[in-house]
């Protein structure tokens, strides 16, 4: 009861904080009235018997989703699934989700992993896991809920071309880095996954492995960001110092342009950037950035369209608010929230030679004969 009163206490404060223009004249809320309502209604008559503290996380979520599809609450025991995050071996079934703004989550499995063996392909769509909706659920729900105890199994609901089915999988330790050194075309490809903690380092080293002063392709396909100060390090090693990398607009506050610092280091010649419709976020002001400032072209799709930033807050009960505080300009100064950015080079999606497209646009960029 203690519990489910402090949540109370937590769920009336936030909504009595966020949203001043439902402060009554006479100083009560109507918000925090309704909200009051609603907790003694349900403790009344709601059946089958619910927990409070479960009730009350969910009325954090929906409050904050209604700001915009990626502001949402973390529970402390989803923040605890989630603390290897970032880590490069965790126990999981191995691949990103990523969730638009319309709130349909996407599979993106890691070559040989758990979710690839198991026939789940890349840009399926996540329906279920463990028959509950993922679709009602907050990105950082679905993570936390598919990771779990190594040799445990997992029921995911997969929607593809083919239709619905659901896919049993047992979790395992995955080993995952940030960037990938291929070859095997005349023009070498980095491919960068996300953006963590190990990325500059690892770029640095494939780039260390490359022929000085030789065209390569940057592969952003599939990654949805990650780190924007390690996007901004990253695009350093292509940029001269103090190049303009990002603006970020805040509410109440002045705008912030981040830049390169270091100055431009890597050995590369001439660059392509490949991305998707799955290339977002940090990922996207990183192509913008290089592809603006003339370092480099895309080729590919559209990409996704996720030109906002969020903040992590500690909520004070072990779990976290996750805010959007600001959107994300790319030098050019124009939005691509909801929009994504076009490629310079198009590469179509649905042809089965796809990824030979992809070599083709990028020997067309560089001028290379065919």
């Amino acid at each position: 009861m203690y519990a489910a009163r402090a949540f109370i206490i937590m769920v009336l404060a936030v909504v009595l904080a966020a949203s001043p223009s439902a402060i009554a004249a006479d100083g009560d809320s109507v918000g925090m009235e309704r909200l009051r309502r609603a907790v003694q209604t349900a403790a009344k008559e709601a059946w089958p018997d619910f927990s409070e503290e479960d009730a009350f996380s969910a009325a954090i979520k929906g409050y904050l989703s209604s700001i915009d599809p990626y502001s949402t609450y973390i529970s402390p025991q989803e923040a605890e699934a989630l603390r290897t995050a970032d880590n490069h071996e965790f126990v999981g079934v191995g691949m990103d989700i990523i969730q638009d703004y319309k709130g349909f989550l996407y599979c993106l499995p890691f070559s040989g992993s758990p979710a690839e063996r198991a026939g789940i392909s890349y840009g399926d769509m996540l329906r279920s896991i463990d028959g509950a909706q993922a679709e009602a659920m907050s990105l950082q729900s679905v993570q936390g809920r598919i990771r779990g105890e190594e040799g445990s199994t997992v029921t995911l609901g997969i929607v593809n071309d083919a239709g619905l089915r659901e896919v049993v999988l047992t979790r395992g330790r995955i080993v995952r880095p940030s960037v990938e050194l291929l070859r095997g075309d005349r023009v070498p490809r980095i491919r960068i996954m996300r953006f963590d903690q190990h990325t500059v380092g690892e770029l640095r080293a494939a780039l260390a492995s490359t022929v000085v002063g030789a065209p390569l392709s940057l592969d952003l396909r599939g990654n949805i960001g990650g780190d924007l100060q390690v996007a901004l390090d990253c695009a350093g090693l292509f940029l001269p110092k103090d190049t303009l990398f990002v603006t970020m607009l805040k509410r109440n506050e002045a705008s912030t342009a981040l830049r390169t610092r270091a100055g431009s280091r890597a050995t590369a010649g001439s660059v392509v950037l490949w991305q998707d419709r799955f290339t977002a976020s940090a990922a996207e002001v990183f192509c913008a950035a290089l592809s603006q400032h003339e370092r480099g072209k895309t080729v590919g799709e559209r990409s996704f369209g996720k030109g906002v930033t969020q903040r992590v807050i500690p909520a004070g009960d072990g779990g976290l608010f996750v805010i959007t505080n600001g959107e994300l300009l790319p030098p050019n100064g124009k939005s691509f929230n909801h929009t994504g950015l076009e490629p310079d080079l198009p590469v179509v999606r649905q042809s089965a030679s796809a990824h030979q497209d992809f070599l083709r646009r990028t020997h067309e960029a560089l001028g290379l004969k065919q």
